[in-house]
């Protein structure tokens, strides 16, 4: 049989221990923030609305329940308004590697990429990401992924297209 438990209401000193302090939004940052909440990518404007909902008053707990994230995450975005306003929400740097290719690789790669596989004396009319992968691994001393290379190529705005199918030919 399960055990009851008896819950007590909070007492007004403990509700404002659970308000993370947030201070005022300027004008500016006012406007700013409206303008990320109505236009914004859907995480950016969760995080205008833990401040929003704070700046009414509400509890973190109450917060979280609204708008559906964790303890954590609200006392982080709220945290990260108090410091740099309206730019504290945006994204931060991601964690991971780092980067295992210089600039002067990713300059190299780029130009092989754009010069074309006839380029060095290849018979291949165009490069596909497996042949370019292999490329830079054996003859340029650059071992890369196929989807590290998309990424790089994207990064670049190199126009990448692969090698054409027998089926599809004009």
């Amino acid at each position: 049989m399960p055990r009851l438990v008896w819950a007590r209401s909070a007492t007004p000193e403990e509700i404002d221990s659970l308000k993370r302090r947030l201070r005022e939004a300027t004008q500016k940052e006012q406007k700013e923030g409206t303008r990320l909440f109505r236009l914004g990518p859907a995480p950016a404007s969760a995080r205008y609305s833990c401040v929003l909902l704070s700046l009414e008053g509400l509890t973190v707990p109450e917060i979280t329940h609204e708008v559906r994230i964790g303890t954590v995450a609200a006392r982080r975005w709220i945290k990260r308004f108090n410091e740099g306003g309206v730019a504290g929400l945006a994204d931060g740097s991601q964690l991971g590697h780092p980067s295992t290719f210089t600039p002067d690789d990713v300059r190299q790669i780029v130009e092989v990429a754009r010069a074309g596989p006839r380029a060095y004396m290849l018979p291949l009319g165009r490069w596909s990401l497996s042949t370019l992968a292999e490329y830079l691994s054996r003859e340029m001393g650059i071992p890369i992924s196929r989807a590290r290379l998309h990424d790089i190529l994207r990064a670049e705005n190199v126009e990448w297209r692969g090698p054409r199918s027998g089926t599809n030919r004009a």
